[in-house]
C-alpha cells in the first residue's frame, strides 16, 4: 500500500547534510548552555557499550526512592542526555527518584525501530541496576516522548508494565490520518521524519502501528497513570489532544494533561531570559506537576 509522502530507499545526501548540520549547531549549543549537575554521573549499561547515560540522584537516598527513565527528544536524529540535565536533576530531587538519562542511536543511521529498542534495553537494565522491588516510570520530550508512549506499551506486553508514563509534546501520530499540521507547514521537518526515522516502514497501515503511532495505543496498554505536557503552539498538539481524551474516556483516573498556553515545541529548553515570565511559569508548572505526579505515583 503506498503511502502519502514518498519514501526514497534511501536516505538522500541533502537529508544527511541537513542532519550533520542540526547535530553539529546542537552540540555547539550545548557546550555554551548545558551545565554539568551535581549528584550527576555518566554510566553505560552492561547490555550495549552505545547506551551511554546520566543518572542523578536525590540529595538523600531512601528505601521508597523510585525509578524514573528518561529519553531525551532530538527529531529522532540527534541529541544527547545532558540537554534534558536541569529537568532530570529537578526530577531527581523534588520527586525523591533515581533519574536514569538515556542515549540512543540514530536515523537515518539506524531507523525506527533500532532507537526504541536502544530505549527498551536501557530500561530494562536500569530496572536490574537501580530498581529492583521500586516502581518505575519512563519518560521523555519529543520524540523521547514518542519513545516513552511506545515503551510503556512494550513493557505491558511483556508481563513488566510501568507505574506511569510521562510524555512532553511528542510526535503521536504518522500516519495520512494524522491532524498535525507539520505535514502542510513544514516540509523540511516531514522529510526528515519520512526519508530517516521511517526509512524501512512500508505502507499506511504499518505507520499506523501504535508502537510507531502512540495515538493508536490501546488504553488497557498504558499505564494507571499518564501525564502529557501540551504546548499551544504545537503542530502535534491535535492528535495529543485525541489521544488523551480517549484515555480520559477509558481510563479516567491517574489521566493527567497540562495545556501550555502560548508556549511551543520544545519551549521549556530554551533559556529562561529568552522565554519571558510567562512562558517560564509554565515551564516550571509542568516541572513541579511532573514532579508531583512522580513522587505521588513512585512512592
Amino acid at each position: 500500500m503506498s503511502t502519502v509522502y514518498k519514501r526514497p530507499q534511501c536516505a538522500t545526501w541533502f537529508l544527511r547534510f541537513r542532519i550533520s548540520l542540526m547535530r553539529g549547531i546542537g552540540a555547539i549549543l550545548r557546550f555554551l548552555l548545558v551545565k554539568p549537575y551535581p549528584r550527576a554521573t555518566v554510566t553505560y549499561s552492561d547490555t550495549n557499550p552505545r547506551h551511554r547515560c546520566i543518572v542523578y540522584r536525590p540529595p538523600t537516598m531512601t528505601a521508597a526512592t523510585g525509578l524514573y527513565v528518561h529519553i531525551h527528544g532530538g527529531g529522532f536524529s540527534g541529541g544527547v542526555p545532558e540537554e534534558d540535565g536541569e529537568f532530570c536533576s529537578y526530577l531527581a530531587e523534588k520527586a525523591d527518584l533515581t533519574v536514569v538519562s538515556a542515549q540512543y542511536r540514530f536515523a537515518p543511521e539506524h531507523p525506527f525501530p533500532t532507537g526504541l529498542n536502544d530505549a527498551l534495553e536501557v530500561v530494562e537494565w536500569a530496572k536490574r541496576e537501580y530498581g529492583v522491588g521500586k516502581k518505575l516510570a519512563v519518560g521523555g520530550s519529543s520524540s523521547g516522548g514518542t519513545f516513552a508512549l511506545a515503551l510503556a506499551q512494550l513493557l505491558a506486553r511483556k508481563g513488566t508494565p510501568l507505574d506511569s508514563v510521562v510524555a512532553l509534546y511528542p510526535v503521536m501520530d504518522f500516519s495520512p490520518d494524522s491532524k498535525s499540521t507539520l505535514p502542510e507547514k513544514n516540509p523540511w521537518i516531514r522529510d526528515l521524519f519520512h526519508e530517516a526515522y521511517l526509512l524501512k516502514v512500508d505502507g499506511d497501515d504499518d505507520l499506523k502501528n501504535p508502537i510507531l503511532s502512540p495515538k493508536y495505543a490501546p488504553a488497557a496498554q498504558m499505564p494507571p497513570s499518564i501525564v502529557m505536557i501540551i504546548p499551544e503552539v504545537d503542530p502535534n498538539r491535535p492528535d495529543m489532544e485525541d489521544f488523551m481524551e480517549r484515555m480520559e474516556r477509558e481510563k479516567g483516573v491517574g489521566v493527567i494533561s497540562l495545556f501550555c498556553a502560548k508556549c511551543f515545541h520544545g519551549w521549556d529548553h530554551i533559556s529562561e531570559w529568552l522565554l519571558g515570565p510567562e512562558r517560564t511559569k509554565s515551564k516550571w508548572e509542568a516541572l513541579d506537576l511532573i514532579a508531583t505526579e512522580m513522587r505521588k505515583v513512585l512512592h
